[in-house]
């Protein structure tokens, strides 16, 4: 039994409460009256608490008699809590379900069997909504697993169609198959890499283009010594020292004709030519016009000319070796043209000039005592060193073939494997999202199943009967126009034989009353008799309907015959319906023996101003009633406890 509420925190209205040590403690009937606003549902929200919260205790502290066992919850759990019901606004609001949607309007009662219902309402929506998803996402998995399987066979198309010439594991799809795609974009991951467009054609194209021949290896360069250039100078500057002909000197365009005939007639006196004499003075002339210096100049000069020749002869050979572009890998050719057409001007550059030299030459031999008028430039040369290096690259080409022929097929596979990489990885992840969730969904369903089994075969709170109901309702209301009838764990509503299109707030009051009296009668009592909490049964009906709502409670909560109620607490606002009660009680001890089994306290909750941090602020008061019997002669009737209440008569 509750005997005192020690204190109360954070209890609504009742935010910092104490028991009055001068109030009396609470009894088996307990009756507190206080008008709207006094802290009436604060009271019962606490009560209710204890039972329906797993820290609803830790709001109140309450003194406790169990059998003779007293102690103090001190904020903590009891056992003593598992016994307490409260009836209140919020036990109206969670203990029923009316639908009138339907055709048919059904009721459901009882706290659990409502909670179930919503429960089993929530739970089957739940699970429809997630069969539905599992159906969507399923497909979708379906779809990305063919867009993933679609994404690896392009790649492994494109790898094949490419790079099938290369043979081993790109020789067909059979051998670089979806499978291979998978394990190479993990193999390479850190390697893949996206080539330019040009540097994809070229490996392509080195891939497609087979093998070469190498080339020879004779160089494509020429120079001119300096030494030639020196001589030519010295020889075209030269004058021998001789004494000149007369004739000769006259005619200096004979002097070749002159010096072939002075070796004729050698052993002759008589000319050849002419047919005149030839004296021996004539004849040392001539020899000392063609002195043996004249000779070497013409030896020196001749010797020039043919090392000119050579150099020319050199020059075209040069020019005749430079090798077709066609022999030349593809990507080669270009520059091996431009690098040629460098090399054959050169050759000419070089030829030119040599003519150029030959023809002053051969004009200082045809006479030698003449004077050559020449500038002579600097010999050009041959630059073929760039043509040599595409030659030996070409040639390094040749010999590594097989190698570059390798790499390249390995950057285009991971060209390929690149340009796919970003879709084959959103692909995973949309599918790994997908399986994800579809593993929720089953391990959610796997768990609804049995809740929605074990909900649907569970037992609800005890309910009336559709006649104790019917019945019930109808003297509570004071009226017959709405019947019952049994559905299941359901009642069908009927108003005047007709589907019920709505109840009132009174209506449903009084429904969930009937019914939670009907869970007080079949509380299982084997660790004590409820303890009851009723506040406000009245304040949605009409008040010329209170006496049946009291006259209900109290056949239910005291009585001789019946006695299942182990304490009682009835807040009202109503004073008539508190005044009855008082009447009530004071008739029942008058029996033998009454005041002892049903020993009752009367208690009025009034508003008391307090200041708090300079804040004035209204705190409840529990008080005994009356404080005499004098004024609980003169208040018979709501009217007159108003009156004395604004009189100042009982405060």
């Amino acid at each position: 039994m509750l005997r005192r509420l020690e204190w109360i925190r954070d209890g609504g209205y009742f935010s910092d409460y104490r028991w009055d040590a001068s109030l009396p403690d609470f009894r088996r009937v307990n009756v507190i009256y206080g008008n709207t606003g006094s802290g009436k549902s604060s009271i019962a929200h606490v009560l209710d608490g204890l039972r329906s919260t797993t820290d609803g205790h830790q709001k109140v502290c309450i003194a406790v008699d169990d059998n003779g066992n007293q102690r103090s919850t001190s904020g903590q759990a009891d056992p003593v809590f598992d016994r307490v019901l409260v009836f209140s606004d919020e036990y109206v609001a969670r203990s029923h379900r009316f639908r009138d949607a339907d055709m048919e309007a059904v009721l459901t009662l009882g706290q659990r069997t409502a909670e179930d219902e919503e429960r089993l309402e929530q739970l089957r929506a739940e699970q429809t909504a997630l069969i539905e998803e599992q159906g969507k996402r399923t497909q979708e998995q379906q779809g990305l697993g063919r867009d993933l399987t679609r994404a690896y066979e392009r790649v492994a198309q494109a790898v094949v169609d490419d790079l099938s010439s290369v043979r081993g594991i790109y020789a067909s799809r059979g051998n670089y198959s979806v499978a291979r795609v998978k394990n190479r974009l993990n193999e390479l991951r850190e390697q893949l890499v996206a080539l330019q467009p040009d540097e994809l054609a070229a490996r392509k194209q080195l891939i497609s283009g087979g093998n070469k021949e190498p080339l020879p290896t004779i160089g494509f360069s020429l120079s001119i010594s300096h030494d030639v250039v020196a001589t030519a100078k010295r020889l075209v500057a030269t004058t021998p020292v001789t004494i000149v002909l007369d004739t000769l000197q006259a005619h200096p365009e004979a002097s070749a004709w002159v010096e072939d005939g002075s070796r004729l007639h050698r052993d002759s006196d008589t000319c050849a030519f002419c047919g005149g004499p030839l004296t021996g003075d004539r004849k040392a002339q001539i020899e000392k016009h063609f002195s043996d210096e004249v000779a070497q100049l013409q030896r020196e000069l001749s010797d020039l000319d043919r090392e000119l020749l050579t150099a020319e002869s050199e020059a075209d050979s040069i020019a005749q070796r430079i090798p077709a572009s066609g022999l030349l890998f593809d990507d080669l050719r270009q520059q091996l043209d431009v690098d040629a057409q460098a090399v054959r001007d050169h050759v000419l550059a070089l030829k030119t000039w040599g003519t150029e030299l030959r023809a002053k030459l051969a004009s200082k031999r045809a006479n030698v005592l003449a004077v050559v008028e020449y500038d002579l430039a600097r010999p050009p040369a041959i630059e073929g060193t760039a043509l040599e290096a595409i030659r030996d690259t070409h040639n390094q080409r040749v010999s590594e073939h097989a190698q570059l022929v390798q790499e390249a097929a390995r950057a285009v596979e991971i060209h390929h494997l690149k340009s796919a990489e970003a879709q084959i990885d959103n692909l995973l992840e949309r599918q790994k999202e997908v399986g994800s969730r579809l593993t929720e969904i089953t391990d959610r369903l796997a768990e609804l199943g049995p809740e929605i089994t074990g909900l649907e075969t569970e037992e609800g709170d005890p309910t009336p009967s559709a006649q104790v109901l019917t019945r019930e309702v109808a003297r509570l209301l004071g009226r017959n126009e709405l019947q019952f009838e049994a559905s299941g764990k359901r009642y069908r509503v009927l108003r005047n034989s007709q589907p019920a299109t709505g109840l009132s707030v009174g209506e449903r009051t009084a429904v969930t009353l009937v019914h939670f009296l009907e869970t007080v009668v079949r509380f299982d009592a084997s660790g004590g008799r409820p303890i009851v909490i009723i506040d406000d049964p009245v304040s949605s009906l009409d008040s010329n309907v209170f006496m049946g709502i009291s006259t209900y409670i109290w056949s239910a909560a005291v009585s001789l015959t019946k006695n299942h109620v182990g304490q009682l607490f009835l807040l009202t606002h109503n004073f008539d319906l508190f005044r009855q009660w008082d009447i009530q009680l004071e008739m029942l001890h008058k029996g033998p023996g009454m005041p002892a089994l049903f020993p009752a306290e009367l208690y009025e909750l009034r508003s008391r101003h307090v200041s708090v941090a300079g804040t004035p602020r209204r705190s409840p008061v529990l008080a005994k009633w009356p404080e005499s019997p004098a004024a609980r002669k003169k208040m018979r009737s709501s009217y007159h406890h108003a009156f004395l209440l604004v009189t100042g008569q009982v405060i």
